[in-house]
């Protein structure tokens, strides 16, 4: 099995082990296939095409029946050096996914050992966390087929545990600071 497919077959694994822990945790769960002739799964948006998510998770709730759809990216990525690395690409489409659906969306990595189910091995961020806050950026960096790829740095310290997020839900908080001095105009900051 060439090194490609051995990736893509433990990426699958443990996409797999995030959508059985969602769906314990009273998720629906569904999986975004590929559309026409690519591999890559894709949504439509005034008639443009971009990459999608590999799940949508939404909360199962009598009470609140208006419950968000989330967008999930699973990764079988180790932090390397107190780091998480994501590819350009990836974070860039994760944006465009969250501001043309309006969906929440989540980076979900799991910690080796990849091939043993473990709950407590995932951490989380989302995009509205991490866009914009990275540590560091490489230019540098090669994709799977040894193509430039740069790459966002981004602290462990930004993810929470993926469990904290399945039992306790999402809560986002978010402030806005304007500055004024008589006689000029407001800035946000």
């Amino acid at each position: 099995m060439s090194s490609f497919h051995s990736r893509l077959t433990k990426g699958k694994i443990v996409e797999y082990e995030v959508a059985k822990l969602c769906a314990e945790y009273g998720f629906s769960v569904t999986g975004i296939g590929a559309i026409g002739e690519t591999n890559i799964p894709m949504g439509f948006f005034s008639g443009r095409q971009i990459t999608a998510p590999d799940l949508l998770i939404k909360k199962n709730d009598r009470i609140n029946t208006h419950s968000t759809i989330t967008a999930v990216e699973v990764k079988a990525k180790a932090p390397y050096n107190d780091q998480i690395w994501i590819d350009e690409t990836r974070l860039n489409y994760a944006k465009d996914w969250a501001d043309n659906t309006g969906q929440p969306f989540l980076f979900v990595f799991k910690d080796k050992p990849y091939e043993t189910a473990d709950p407590t091995k995932f951490v989380c961020a989302s995009i509205e966390k991490l866009y914009g806050s990275h540590s560091s950026y490489n230019t540098h960096s090669k994709s799977i087929n040894g193509s430039p790829e740069p790459t966002y740095l981004f602290d462990t310290t930004m993810f929470v545990p993926f469990l904290d997020v399945l039992e306790h839900g999402r809560q986002q908080t978010s402030y806005r600071y304007f500055l004024c001095r008589d006689g000029q105009k407001e800035v946000q900051v």
